[in-house]
């Protein structure tokens, strides 16, 4: 799955005519893939790695054991339209039309080439050595895969069997995979937003569909400091004069 979301801001700066290309759970394929495609089809609009987000309609398909990724213009968080009335084409000199036509173009590329059979299942690899089938498992993936197994004589003639292979879940803790850094902030400062989602991680949500809810279950001075927790955003509210 490929999301496109806010294509064609493109101010001339040094990263002008430049794409970013981001995932929410790492260890799919489609992110790299996405960036080459730009090597290929991009028409000059080069792709960089923009890490990861779940500020997009990707994540929805990452969390159903989808191999996904978003394209975003290079300054889609610096765009001073963004989500605003003035993010339309009426807005002067807001809309680069070669851009966003170009970073489409490259993502069609991407589509076209993808959409061939393909021997990687996102389950397991598989491979034939001296009549010998060897399955191997890929680490937190679970589901259903058919497999083909073809025979094929020296006139070319073959025969084929399909079977079927089934790798049963296990349901694996979330962890912890970047803690969050201690916060100091001034008398009266303003509210802090930490993003969970960069900080924890949950293996068993491409496979499974599992999602993280995120709680406060202790905040040792509650008249200091308040928290409130939106999907995955944490806010850190300091109460006045505190």
């Amino acid at each position: 799955m490929l999301n496109l979301d806010m294509i064609a801001y493109n101010p001339a700066d040094e990263n002008q005519n430049t794409a970013l290309v981001m995932d929410w759970v790492t260890g799919g394929d489609a992110k790299q893939d996405v960036i080459n495609a730009f090597a290929a089809y991009g028409n000059g609009v080069t792709a960089v790695d923009g890490g990861q987000t779940s500020r997009s309609d990707h994540r929805a398909f990452e969390e159903q054991g989808f191999d996904s990724a978003g394209i975003a213009e290079f300054n889609v968080w610096d765009n001073p339209e963004y989500h605003l009335l003035t993010d339309a084409v009426e807005t002067p000199g807001y809309i680069d039309y070669t851009y966003a036509t170009n970073i489409t173009r490259a993502a069609t590329g991407y589509l076209a080439t993808s959409a061939v059979p393909t021997a990687s299942t996102g389950l397991l690899t598989a491979a034939v050595n001296a009549g010998q089938l060897t399955l191997d498992y890929l680490p937190d993936r679970n589901g259903i895969v058919e497999i083909t197994v073809r025979a094929t004589d020296t006139g070319g003639l073959y025969a084929e069997d399909p079977f079927l292979v089934t790798v049963n879940p296990l349901s694996d803790a979330p962890m912890l995979t970047t803690p969050l850094d201690n916060v100091t902030v001034p008398v009266s400062a303003p509210e802090t937003n930490i993003d969970l989602a960069a900080h924890f991680s949950d293996a068993d949500a491409i496979p499974s569909g599992d999602w993280l809810t995120f709680s406060v279950p202790s905040n040792t001075n509650s008249t200091l400091v308040t928290t409130t927790i939106d999907v995955a955003n944490l806010t850190l509210t300091y109460e006045p004069g505190s």
